[in-house]
């Protein structure tokens, strides 16, 4: 009978340092992801054009009206020379980069409605041609095409890579970690891949939570 209870209170007490150690270990890559993501975002702001659908036109018509609107924000944020002056900016115009998107879409008849959103907004993984982003919440300025169920384009407002600007680029605005984790999958090393699964998994489930 001793016996029993004593196995009892050591299987207890194991369970419960396990337990202990799995509850610290989640806690420490939780606020490891939130760290990295907060971070990245402060530092850069996302511009997305979502299409109406996958249908070839409805693609086709979101390149015209992206065409148009990184036009139209090029203008906008002419004189900017930081992160916060182009949210500003694109914030404070955000009814004109509407009316230049519909413009675009009723010069062919193209009978969809326009919706612009300027602000913290949620995005799964992310890649382009040269950077892939962890999911998480990040500053943008979001064109939605009709019903928005289409693929997406999408790149840097800032910095301001999507007009191939040269003069700024993530490797000037991030820290050596986070320019290393957003680079292009085929440069990342297989320490930095960990990083960035970690990363993503943590920002992933905190959105199925909400």
């Amino acid at each position: 009978m001793k016996k029993n209870i004593k196995k009892r209170m050591i299987y207890s007490l194991v369970t419960g340092v396990f337990i202990t150690l799995a509850f610290i270990c989640v806690s420490a890559v939780g606020a490891y992801s939130n760290e990295v993501v907060n971070s990245i975002s402060q530092k850069t702001m996302r511009i997305q054009v979502i299409a109406d659908s996958d249908s070839e036109y409805d693609q086709a018509m979101k390149m015209l009206v992206k065409k148009a609107v990184t036009d139209k924000v090029k203008k906008i944020c002419k004189s900017c020379t930081d992160k916060n002056q182009y949210f500003k900016a694109v914030s404070e115009n955000s009814e004109e980069i509407e009316k230049t998107a519909k413009a675009v879409c009723d010069n062919v008849n193209y009978n969809k409605d326009i919706k612009v959103t300027v602000g913290t907004m949620y995005f799964p993984k992310k890649a382009n041609e040269k950077y892939v982003f962890p999911a998480g919440n990040y500053d943008a300025l979001r064109v939605e095409i009709g019903k928005a169920k289409g693929h997406n384009w999408w790149n840097l407002l800032y910095p301001p890579e999507f007009d191939n600007n040269e003069k700024y680029s993530c490797k000037d605005i991030l820290d050596n970690s986070e320019y290393s984790l957003v680079t292009c999958e085929k440069y990342k090393t297989s320490k930095v891949k960990i990083r960035f699964a970690i990363v993503d998994w943590w920002q992933g489930k905190k959105s199925n939570k909400k």
